[in-house]
């Protein structure tokens, strides 16, 4: 008779333990250089093993091998890849066969210089299951560890964009060797302008603009030396230039050229003369009644016209 109500009870509880609904628990747990961690899995549902930081950002790249792959599954059902763009892997477990039913596996997990070697198993108590697994960063040698990490994935971006930025840099060179080519074939012809203006910003101090030459480079490039003299008692920032034609002397406003690229300093002192070249592929400079320039300073406007 006892042995009867030992089995009714052996039934009852196995019974109990698989209807048993699954509570949320939680286990937080040290990071070290090497972590070994033992989890019992029900089947069809899952472990969150979360750590402090996103797997794929670590160097060298996650290495991840799931050795019972039959029964145990990383991030989901079979097939489906790892992710590892976040901070997290899940692991479920498969509806064993009536020969697997004690199956047994092993996670190894290699990232960013940390080993995890997870133990898996079978079980179908609900209570022996952790929903959540948590990994911190609360040693100082693993904090620094994390901390030297980003600084060396800082470092590669920084080595990253400047090799793109010295690349665009040789580009650039390039195309301005093209362009240094295209013109030397060419005959240049030179229109002589040697004209001055004296003008008086805002704030009273008082400039010299001298125009040079203009240089036409097969009607395809032209470019215009000018001068700035400064006469004031104060630096002026010097910050934007426009130059606009006239093509007749009855237009009231002048037709701007575009686009107009301009080497020149970006400040002049007082009693400094500093020298200037505007370059332009735009052929309205080439036949025009007058010239235009307006130089945009800290101390206001300056314009002169010839």
């Amino acid at each position: 008779m006892s042995r009867l109500v030992c089995i009714i009870l052996v039934l009852f509880t196995a019974q109990a333990f698989a209807i048993d609904v699954l509570t949320p628990r939680s286990k937080r747990l040290p990071l070290k250089e090497f972590n070994n961690l033992k989890l019992k899995v029900v089947p069809q549902q899952g472990t969150r093993i979360s750590f402090p930081f996103v797997l794929s950002d670590q160097k060298p790249a996650p290495k991840i091998t799931n050795t019972n792959p039959e029964m145990f599954t990383i991030n989901g059902s079979n097939g489906v890849e790892i992710q590892t763009n976040t901070n997290e892997l899940v692991v479920t477990a498969n509806l064993p066969s009536e020969d697997g039913r004690d199956a047994l596996g092993q996670i190894f997990v290699s990232v960013g210089g940390h080993q995890f070697t997870i133990s898996l198993a079978l079980t179908y108590d609900t209570r022996q299951h952790i929903t959540d697994i948590i990994y911190e960063a609360n040693d100082v040698k693993f904090t620094h560890l994390l901390e030297k990490m980003a600084e060396q994935q800082v470092q590669s971006i920084k080595e990253e964009y400047e090799l793109k930025v010295a690349a665009l840099e040789r580009k650039a060179k390039d195309e301005a060797l093209k362009y240094l080519t295209e013109i030397a074939i060419y005959k240049p012809e030179y229109t002589r302008f040697n004209l001055n203006r004296d003008v008086t910003i805002k704030n009273q101090d008082e400039f010299e603009l001298y125009f040079g030459e203009m240089v036409n480079y097969g009607n395809e490039y032209f470019i215009i030396d000018f001068e700035i003299e400064h006469e004031g008692l104060k630096t002026i920032g010097l910050e934007q230039y426009q130059l606009g034609v006239y093509k007749d002397k009855d237009e009231v406003a002048p037709q701007w050229v575009s686009p107009l690229h301009v080497n020149c300093a970006d400040r002049i002192l007082p009693n400094q003369s500093i020298r200037c070249a505007m370059v332009t592929t735009d052929a309205k400079v080439k036949d025009n009644e007058r010239l235009e320039l307006r130089v945009k300073t800290t101390g206001g406007e300056m314009v002169a016209k010839w």
